[in-house]
């Protein structure tokens, strides 16, 4: 399951933005038209007689399945992640931008709804403007050595690294194609181990059509294809099936609303 949340939330890489400093949000998640709200839901699935059957994925064992809400400023950026856990609220973030669409600030609520963290951002740019360089700085007292600084290259997220102090625990590197599809992500441990690496291929509609999981040996740990069989009037994705072993073992339902 966890495999499958990568692949929900950094489902698609596409076109860059020309106007602003960094990709929209909506661009990265490969969304068309004015996007408001897109509510990501997952279930197991199977086909029966040629008939897809779909249920709710039980969180009481060691498998998790956690939903996503996203929500959209009329610029393309995501102001705020919900989280469900069994259809309640887990986890709430609400974002801010400046005008030039660099994140400055971050809340995090748990469920109850209080406020348990904030960020604050530094944004570095190239001399063309663009952003090449994010770092976030968690402000309560539990987490201010939590920080994290993501490096982008043409618009292009291309690594992140997370620091307790000065020290790296975990990095990852990112890959794109010519049409900017995060085509290989690899994840590394404080001592530059490679933990995994994850590869995606692409149709040519920029369609994610397969995902592979290798572990540091670069041995097979897991694959998972998809098919795309309904999409909306603006082209968006309404329905991916998810396949393992050439059997259809999940789901996934997008809700998108529009200004």
């Amino acid at each position: 399951m966890k495999i499958l949340q990568y692949f929900l939330i950094l489902i698609l890489s596409t076109s860059c933005s020309k106007e602003y400093v960094r990709k929209t949000d909506l661009e990265v998640m490969n969304l068309n038209g004015k996007v408001k709200s897109i509510m990501i839901s997952q279930y197991k699935a199977s086909s029966i007689g040629g008939v897809i059957k779909k249920e709710k994925v039980d969180n009481s064992g060691n498998s998790v399945s956690i939903d996503n809400q996203f929500f959209f400023n009329k610029k393309g950026m995501k102001t705020e992640q919900r989280e469900y856990l069994s259809d309640k609220i887990n986890h709430r973030y609400l974002f801010q931008y400046d005008k030039n669409l660099n994140l400055i600030k971050k809340e995090y609520y748990n469920s109850k709804g209080e406020l348990i963290n904030e960020s604050n951002f530094k944004n570095i740019h190239n001399s063309n403007g663009e952003l090449i360089e994010e770092s976030e700085f968690m402000t309560d007292k539990q987490f201010k050595e939590n920080w994290s600084q993501i490096i982008f290259k043409n618009k292009n997220k291309i690594k992140k690294n997370e620091y307790l102090g000065t020290e790296i625990y975990n990095s990852y590197e990112y890959q794109y194609d010519e049409n900017g599809n995060n085509i290989q992500q690899i994840i590394y441990d404080t001592y530059g181990t490679i933990i995994i690496k994850i590869k995606n291929t692409f149709d040519d509609e920029n369609n994610v059509i397969k995902e592979t999981v290798f572990d540091k040996n670069n041995e097979v740990i897991s694959q998972e294809k998809f098919e795309y069989t309904e999409f909306d009037s603006h082209k968006n994705r309404k329905r991916v099936l998810i396949y393992k072993n050439d059997r259809i073992t999940n789901l996934t339902d997008y809700e998108i609303e529009y200004y």
